[in-house]
């Protein structure tokens, strides 16, 4: 298994290649071990969208960049799957829950 560093920095360099495309810029990612709906390992990337760009992510986007990190990671042997949330800077600064 990878250690959280090395997840952070695989998920940031999938992200940043799909999420780039419409120039969504990343300010952060952080993610922790958690267990699915199964109890089986499993991981939560939360993606932290630079100030003023998030708008400019789709469905799409997200769908594309879940894919690609998850894609990334198993190219490495890591086998938890990776759950996504988004968030914004602005979401984090006024405490307020990620849309999705």
């Amino acid at each position: 298994m990878l250690d959280l560093a090395q997840i952070n920095d695989i998920a940031t360099q999938a992200a940043t290649s799909v999420l780039s495309r419409h120039a969504v810029g990343i300010h952060d990612v952080t993610t922790q071990e958690i267990a699915d709906h199964y109890g089986k390992e499993a991981l939560e990337v939360a993606i932290v969208f630079s100030r003023g760009t998030g708008d400019r992510a789709d469905g799409d986007d997200a769908a594309d960049a879940l894919v690609a990190i998850n894609k990334a990671l198993q190219a490495r042997q890591e086998d938890r799957f990776a759950f996504m949330r988004f968030t914004t800077e602005k979401e984090l600064e006024y405490g307020d829950e990620p849309e999705c």
